[in-house]
């Protein structure tokens, strides 16, 4: 049963943020994510596709639980309201083209983040570089919606630069007329009706229903009704979470077959408000800069050591992260993020930077 909190202020802030949590697949696979552990199987959500042509939907928010992102990294308190389950993954990793949860924004090392590093910075061609780019972690969200049009509720995975931002784009054109500022429409109470086009469209062989970028409008609604938020349920709980090993072994071609649901939260920073979490982290570098698969000469091998045990109680910020202006990407000699330019993914912010390239090649 939901229970009829206010909303969030740091799942509004994060999902506007194009950066969101981040300090931080292929049919033979299944996702990162499993709706049969959600509500011990009983939530009756089944995926949600965008129809051909008109859709509208309301986005229902649910109580956040253990194992969501914002609680375990202290951002949000259990129990508070959020609208979605944000998180990065690193799809289409190894031979077996698995998917797994990024573990650094959960404050923990990441092999993978670790392993796009190397072959970025081994990189001599743009394909190369754009194999590396490749296993770089990818912002997905979740959302709990009720399909207006056949009256069905569902759970909808999708790329947050493929709907969420269009969301965030249009409600930032209106205006709350009592406090001015921008509409949220994933508020329970206040919330908006999204509507949206699609059309059809190819991706490797397979069609699909494109969402037309420009079709988003948000239309007035009533306050989510009791019928309504009885469908809420807390999706953390379906966040399937893999140890390093488990990239590891994906890494050297093993495929992980027994995945498991997470029953506990991941290595969370201390219960503190995000706040302090950002005073104490702000600028503690996030992961060390070790090559997994690739076998290091002596001399690189104690540099990765030193560098490791120096970074290994450090936590990444995740609160009031910067965003990366357009015109930071062309400047080529500036860290958007005031640390030091050339020391590419030293640091949490690393994980989304969009001038990483830039800083990669310019420490080489």
């Amino acid at each position: 049963m939901f229970n009829k909190k206010p909303m969030s202020q740091t799942a509004l802030n994060l999902g506007r943020d194009e950066n969101g949590n981040a300090n931080g697949g292929a049919a033979n696979y299944k996702s990162t994510f499993d709706i049969s552990k959600v509500a011990d199987g009983k939530s009756g959500l089944e995926k949600y596709k965008p129809h051909l042509g008109e859709n509208k939907i309301d986005v229902i928010p649910f109580n956040a639980g253990p194992n969501h992102p914002f609680v375990v990294t202290g951002q949000c308190e259990e129990g508070e309201t959020v609208y979605s389950l944000d998180y990065y993954v690193h799809k289409g990793i190894g031979p077996a083209k698995q998917d797994f949860v990024c573990l650094k924004q959960y404050g923990q090392h990441c092999p993978l983040c670790d392993e796009s590093y190397r072959l970025y910075k081994a990189a001599t061609t743009k394909e190369e570089k754009d194999a590396a780019t490749a296993v770089r972690n990818k912002r997905r969200c979740i959302y709990i919606v009720h399909d207006l049009l056949d009256g069905k509720y569902y759970y909808y995975d999708v790329a947050w630069f493929s709907f969420e931002k269009l969301v965030n784009s249009r409600a930032s054109l209106r205006n709350d007329p009592t406090t001015g500022a921008p509409v949220n429409p994933f508020d329970w109470e206040t919330g908006k009706t999204i509507c949206f086009m699609t059309k059809k469209d190819k991706y490797q062989g397979s069609e699909f229903n494109k969402i037309d970028e420009g079709s988003f409008d948000l239309i007035d609604r009533a306050p989510l009704s009791d019928e309504v938020l009885n469908h809420s349920v807390d999706l953390s709980a379906g966040l399937i979470m893999d140890t390093e090993d488990d990239m590891d072994a994906a890494l050297c071609g093993k495929p992980v077959t027994s995945q498991k649901a997470q029953s506990t939260p991941a290595q969370s920073t201390q219960n503190t408000t995000a706040q302090t979490t950002s005073q104490s982290t702000q600028s503690a570098p996030t992961q060390t800069q070790a090559a997994p698969a690739q076998a290091q000469t002596p001399t690189e091998n104690l540099a990765n050591q030193a560098m490791a045990a120096a970074q290994s109680t450090s936590q990444p910020s995740f609160d009031n992260m910067q965003k990366v202006e357009t015109s930071d990407a062309g400047n080529g000699s500036n860290c958007p993020f005031g640390h030091n330019w050339g020391e590419a993914d030293g640091y949490g912010e690393c994980a989304t930077c969009k001038v990483w390239d830039k800083c990669v090649e310019a420490q080489n």
